[in-house]
């Protein structure tokens, strides 16, 4: 039964398999992994135990690299009102919903073959969600802003699921992951609802660096990277690709970085020298006085970063 979300002991907190491996690799001491069980107090009461693979791990950009997720161990053990017993049910019918139209079917069948279901992305600024959500002072000091909307009435065929999250790594794995799981022809038909803008294919949103200025609306800019420069923690990310030859760099402060929750998460892919990156930035390319291209960054959520290890065929 595919869980996009566990109760991790360790942190106290229900989180997603992308927020576990950047609290992991945030820890000095990784010498124990996480354990998880449900989110659902009462299956965790009957021993449900959720194992979280490859949390412990950086993302790499390789197609050896299995993506993260969570694997049940105890199915049987979930109570029936279980929110994954009644989110799975709803996945999981073969034939189209009643709520749905033809569009929303064919994405609910592209999304079964994921490892996680989201069907919204909230890229707003996250500060309005902090006093709902009883959210830390320090930047990032909750995991995430996710909703599960769900109607079901006990009949999977009269159920309806959306699911959004704020969280930019989710995404980008999510993303990441439909070259693993789709054909091309069903990574051309995906598509998510973004948030304050409308609904959007998946390529169309995720813009390689030498077609970030042709984008209607903010999106989610990529492209290879290194460390051009350091001030004591801040850094500055260099896209190896230029926009109309100029270069285009991320600009992340000293003052950002010691701000950030999970700093030593981000520290850990600058800090060996000569480090390939591959970056996915949300946000749009301004030119300074010299005419090149800055991308500012204040809040380190907006900011992907993957290893490098292998160099395998880039998506187009």
């Amino acid at each position: 039964m595919p869980i996009s979300r566990a109760y991790c002991f360790e942190l106290d907190e229900i989180v997603t398999i992308t927020q576990a491996r950047r609290a992991y690799l945030s820890r000095n001491d990784r010498s124990r992994r996480f354990n998880f069980s449900c989110t659902n107090e009462i299956c965790r009461r009957n021993g449900v135990v959720i194992s979280g693979v490859n949390h412990t791990i950086h993302p790499e950009d390789s197609s050896r690299c299995i993506t993260p997720h969570f694997r049940d161990i105890y199915e049987e053990k979930h109570v029936e009102d279980c929110e994954w017993r009644v989110i799975n049910n709803i996945i999981d019918v073969q034939n189209k919903l009643e709520n749905e139209d033809d569009h929303e079917f064919l994405q609910r069948q592209l999304r079964r073959k994921l490892s996680d279901f989201i069907t919204d992305f909230d890229p707003r600024e996250t500060e309005d969600h902090k006093a709902s959500n009883g959210l830390a002072t320090q930047q990032g000091g909750r995991l995430d802003y996710h909703q599960n909307f769900v109607n079901f009435d006990g009949n999977p065929n009269h159920g309806m699921l959306r699911v959004r999250t704020s969280d930019l790594e989710r995404i980008v794995e999510c993303y990441r992951d439909t070259f693993i799981h789709l054909s091309f022809e069903e990574r051309c038909t995906m598509s998510f609802n973004i948030v304050g803008i409308c609904r959007v294919p998946m390529f169309d949103y995720f813009r390689k660096i030498s077609r970030c200025l042709s984008s209607p609306y903010p999106a989610v800019i990529f492209g290879d990277a290194y460390v051009a420069a350091r001030d004591r923690s801040g850094f500055t990310l260099e896209f190896n690709e230029q926009v109309n030859q100029r270069p285009v760099r991320i600009v992340i402060t000293h003052e950002t970085m010691e701000s950030y929750r999970f700093r030593n998460y981000l520290k850990s892919f600058i800090e060996p020298n000569n480090q390939r990156l591959l970056a996915y930035v949300l946000g749009t390319p301004t030119q300074d006085e010299e005419h090149e291209f800055r991308i500012g960054i204040t809040d380190l959520r907006r900011l992907v970063l993957v290893r490098k290890w292998a160099w395998p065929v880039e998506p187009h």
